[in-house]
């Protein structure tokens, strides 16, 4: 990665170059603690910024840190931008305990296009030995301790798969390790887990669920079982840099690209042109 196109906002302040922000006594460090989001900019805009730091807000309550400073979060991303010279980037807002200094550090850097142009052709799923329990009251925030999530990838990239799929205890399919799953199927319409499984609520999942009610697309939120994708049309996932992309196969069931994906990712970018409209 060429440094020239990475920045960083520290507590208030820009820092320049790869200087160490982290002791190694600091909480990140020796107790793995600290919550992030991770998202994008689409021609300056960044999708859901309220929707990632309303998320950011209720975790930092449930972990019992100080609230998220009330700050020009879209301004800084426009900062950051300029300073690593971006006209877009792959931002990460990363928030410590009130003790913990730093305590709130926002990155850029270039956005991956070679995986993104990968993701857009289709991913590979095979649903991981791991299970993700219903009353893991982890699951619902993005916590900088990503060990499941990597175990996860790893055990299903070893067998040719690029995410991992993870269930329930009883086969109830809860996310990837990157992102929330959708599928289409004929005579119900679009299905997705319900909040009532344990699982991360996506902010762009958030959106997308919006944007399809408001056009009238049939949805249903309900736990969904993995043996039930075979009868599915269509499966794909979403997620904040990547925002929805087709899965190929889960496990044995094989799937294509279709008009509900093409469908979904026009709502999604629909709602940016009403952002960016003067």
């Amino acid at each position: 990665m060429n440094l020239a196109t990475r920045a960083v906002w520290s507590d208030g302040r820009f820092v320049v170059g790869e200087a160490a922000l982290i002791s190694t006594w600091h909480p990140a460090f020796t107790r793995g603690e600290g919550l992030f989001e991770t998202f994008r900019t689409i021609d300056r805009h960044v999708p859901g910024l309220d929707l990632h730091l309303r998320r950011m807000r209720w975790a930092a309550g449930r972990m019992g840190y100080a609230m998220l400073p009330d700050l020009d979060f879209g301004t800084i991303c426009l900062e950051l931008l300029d300073a690593a010279g971006l006209s877009d980037g792959r931002f990460r807002l990363t928030l410590f305990p009130a003790s913990a200094s730093p305590r709130l550090v926002l990155t850029v850097e270039a956005l991956d296009t070679d995986l993104l142009a990968r993701r857009a052709q289709g991913v590979r799923l095979l649903s991981s030995p791991y299970r993700i329990g219903e009353r893991d009251p982890s699951r619902s925030m993005k916590l900088v301790s990503r060990t499941f999530y990597s175990l996860c990838e790893r055990e299903v990239q070893v067998r040719g798969a690029d995410e991992p799929l993870l269930l329930g205890d009883h086969g109830e399919v809860r996310e990837t390790s990157r992102a929330n799953l959708f599928a289409w199927r004929e005579g119900e319409g679009l299905i997705t887990p319900t909040l009532v499984d344990a699982f991360l609520p996506g902010v762009t999942r958030a959106r997308l669920l919006a944007r399809v009610r408001a056009s009238g697309i049939p949805l249903r939120e309900r736990t969904v079982l993995r043996d039930e994708l075979v009868d599915c049309e269509e499966v794909f996932l979403t997620n904040a840099i990547a925002q929805a992309y087709p899965v190929l196969a889960v496990d044995e069931m094989e799937f294509s690209p279709g008009p509900m994906l093409e469908r979904c990712l026009q709502l999604l970018m629909t709602e940016e042109g009403r952002h960016r409209a003067p």
